[in-house]
């Protein structure tokens, strides 16, 4: 970003995104709580509550077909 396009209003936005990026928008923030078992955590913490994602296959995360 060109530092003269800089004003309160890009700062607040900028600001709110990199929130939301790291904390996924919920109040209290995201985090992984089987991360140190496997590549491809499923079991996550999202504020107070527990949620848990099948996505990956069971050796974990393959972004490509091989």
């Amino acid at each position: 970003m060109d530092p003269a396009a800089r004003t309160d209003r890009t700062d607040t936005d900028l600001a709110a995104a990199v929130r939301i990026a790291l904390d996924g928008g919920t109040p209290g923030g995201v985090e992984p709580l089987d991360w140190l078992s496997t590549t491809a955590p499923r079991r996550w913490r999202a504020g107070a509550e527990t949620l848990i994602y099948d996505w990956a296959e069971p050796w974990g995360a393959a972004p490509l077909v091989v």
